[in-house]
């Protein structure tokens, strides 16, 4: 047997592997039910894993707000006194309990301070879940843009199988050349390749995917291109994160304020009981202290100085966000109108069989109008007019997605 009769006969062999694995692979897609878009948000939103984390945020915030503020523990104190007099022993008992208090209202303040900073968490834990449905969208649509591509070559693939079959049976009868079914046939093994590339990229993205919701993988439904939007103003007082730092903003304030009343002394209020046993005397009776510190050294100036400097910042920060989401809002838009304008042109060859240039190629074939090279191409052309469509309509739709995550839609 010839070497090329051999490698004749292996490359039909891989090409019924492969056309017996796109079939397996389409009923798996259809044996469930296919996964819509409010599906796959939803799904994700009940990830236990994110619950958890979500969870473990606010509780911490929590925490630190009910720690902070707290008055100092009292003190209780015990003294026991034994002298040894000519006249026998003197025994002298006191028994304290202190308190310091602070006059300043520093922990009150703190507390304030405290509550602004538990407001800034769940402010942030709500963009946090903004951003983790604007993930689940974008990983969505993603995974379906690879799947319709990858439905897109299979499809070229059939009809080029069925043809392949065609035209060798003309060969055969002689109404046509043994070249057009050994061009054809090179076509479906460029096909081959073509789709094993197009299949790593679905299966990498349909895994990241069903990874985040936590579910058996199924086919995924829902249209690429997305709908009109009416475009208005926005409202950025309104945005989570803005609304985050001008609360950390306020917390430093209050905190700026607490730290400039470190400098008023703290006092220490005590009562405690007494007894005196001696020789010749027995007596008791009841204790009151008063005691004050002194702001010598620590007078709060390190952390005054700390707290109008996080003001100044997180003042600065605060509008170089809002620029950068008015910027990004504006790029958006343009990525989602340019994108959709691109994607309607293609829309109409690439879905529309009446103006698919493979079926009238295909006709004009069969009855001997055109050549087998010119048919490929039609295909070819087709085929790179649907990718070409869904990559324009992927884009239109992730700046849409954008659009609503920055208005919070």
């Amino acid at each position: 047997m010839g070497l090329a009769s051999m490698n004749e006969r292996y490359l039909m062999h891989f090409l019924n592997k492969a056309l017996v694995f796109f079939c397996v692979f389409n009923f798996s897609l259809q044996a469930r039910a296919a996964l819509t878009e409010y599906q796959v948000v939803t799904l994700g939103f009940e990830n236990p894993e994110i619950k958890m984390q979500w969870k473990a945020q606010l509780e911490k915030a929590r925490g630190e707000m009910l720690h902070a503020g707290r008055w100092e523990n009292p003190s209780i104190e015990y003294s026991q006194e034994n002298l040894d007099l000519p006249g026998g022993t003197s025994e002298e008992t006191s028994v304290w309990l202190r308190q310091k208090i602070n006059i300043a209202g520093v922990k009150g303040l703190e507390r304030k301070a405290a509550a602004k900073s538990y407001e800034a968490e769940e402010k942030q834990q709500a963009m946090d879940a903004r951003h983790w449905q604007k993930t689940l969208r974008e990983a969505f649509y993603e995974t379906l843009a690879a799947q319709q591509k990858l439905a897109a070559i299979q499809q070229v693939y059939s009809h080029l199988k069925t043809i392949e079959k065609m035209v060798k049976q003309r060969a055969e009868r002689g109404d046509a050349s043994r070249f057009d079914a050994l061009r054809i046939k090179k076509e479906l093994s460029v096909l081959i390749g073509k789709n094993g590339s197009a299949e790593a990229k679905f299966a990498g993205l349909r895994n990241a995917l069903f990874s985040k919701i936590d579910a058996p993988q199924q086919a995924l439904e829902g249209r690429l291109l997305p709908t009109e939007i009416t475009v208005e103003s926005v409202d950025w007082s309104e945005h989570p994160q803005l609304q985050a730092i001008h609360s950390l903003q306020q917390s430093a304030e209050i905190r700026a304020r607490a730290a400039g009343r470190e400098h008023w002394p703290e006092l220490t209020l005590g009562v405690g009981r007494k007894e005196l046993n001696e020789p010749d005397i027995s007596a008791d009776g009841n204790l009151v202290s008063l005691g004050v510190t002194l702001p010598l050294f620590d007078h709060g100036r390190g952390e005054k100085q700390i707290a109008k400097s996080s003001v100044r910042q997180l003042k600065a920060e605060m509008i170089l966000l809002q620029r950068q989401l008015e910027v990004a809002y504006q790029s958006a838009l343009l990525s989602y109108r340019t994108n959709t304008d691109a994607a309607l042109q293609l829309q109409g060859p690439s879905e529309n069989n009446e103006q698919s240039l493979s079926r009238l190629a295909e006709a004009s074939y069969n009855a001997g109008e055109l050549s087998v090279m010119a048919l490929l191409d039609a295909y070819q052309s087709d085929l790179e007019a649907t990718e070409q469509y869904i990559d324009t309509a992927l884009q239109a739709r992730l700046a849409y997605l954008q659009l609503q995550f920055l208005r919070g839609k």
